[in-house]
């Protein structure tokens, strides 16, 4: 089943009532499911013969009309450059939903309840194929360099058309990410510049959602990518198929809900302990 966990921030905060009670008001009340920007990544490679200069390694200077990142080049000799060899991460934010798939009696043994709490919307697999679901494919360093989607973006981008240069960018954010958040990836930088009549002012923005060396692989994710502007993944009764609520109590006040607003009722179980 794929199984998508509902505002698992709160769950891991302690808050189960607030948990349950916006559960039932987002999703079960109005039959949706929110779409999150998410940040992901484009791994680029290193153009030959480039320098990459660290944006920790440069200097703002702005006024009231351009803002813009320098490097003094005659000061490299006392900076240590990173290895010119090395794939970078490119930051941006995409709008999808994700799930995990898992057989409802594997939850048992798997922690994902840690990273993302233990209340789960599972819609039924016919549904969400019929929205595009689709898998993620994870990669270590090493195996991007002969990833064909990977290559084609850094090697033939230029050559594509805008739509085929934008589909093949989609395809990367979506449905890929890192086998482990590896050292490289977890320190890539994203520079926000702000600029006002005052002056201006530069953000370094770090990836710090996952501490170093999350497995990522063990999450088996599957996602729904969305457009720009599209808000909610919007269902009917009979595309849930179960809730999975953390314990009785909650339990109970979600089968009171449904009892009393549905008519065709979807499974209402306890994750398994």
């Amino acid at each position: 089943m794929f199984i998508h966990f509902a505002f698992g921030t709160l769950g891991k905060q302690g808050k189960l009532e607030e948990q349950t009670e916006t559960t039932i008001q987002y999703i079960l009340k109005e039959k949706r499911l929110k779409v999150f920007k998410c940040t992901e990544f484009i791994p680029e490679f290193p153009e030959p013969g480039s320098i990459r200069i660290p944006l920790d390694k440069m200097r703002f200077v702005s006024n009231e009309s351009n803002a813009q990142l320098v490097y003094d080049l005659d000061q490299k000799k006392n900076h240590e450059l990173p290895d010119n060899e090395s794939i970078y991460f490119l930051q941006r934010d995409v709008p999808m939903i994700s799930f995990i798939k898992i057989a409802f009696n594997q939850l048992r043994t798997s922690n994902h309840w840690m990273e993302y709490g233990k209340f789960g919307i599972v819609l039924t697999d016919r549904f969400l194929k019929s929205r595009g679901i689709g898998p993620v494919k994870y990669y270590t360093e090493q195996s991007l360099w002969n990833d064909p989607l990977i290559r084609k973006w850094n090697y033939e981008l230029k050559s594509l058309s805008p739509d085929k240069r934008k589909d093949c960018e989609k395809e990367i954010l979506t449905y890929r990410k890192p086998s482990t958040c590896f050292p490289t990836f977890k320190n890539s930088v994203m520079a926000k510049i702000t600029v006002a009549s005052t002056g201006g002012t530069v953000e370094l923005i770090k990836y710090n959602r996952y501490e170093e060396g999350y497995d990522f692989t063990k999450e088996n994710e599957y996602r729904i990518s969305f457009n720009e502007g599209v808000d909610y993944l919007d269902f009917e009764e009979k595309d849930l198929f179960m809730v999975i609520t953390p314990n009785i109590e909650v339990q109970s006040r979600i089968q009171d809900f449904l009892s009393q607003n549905w008519k065709e009722k979807p499974q209402v179980t306890i994750y398994p302990h």
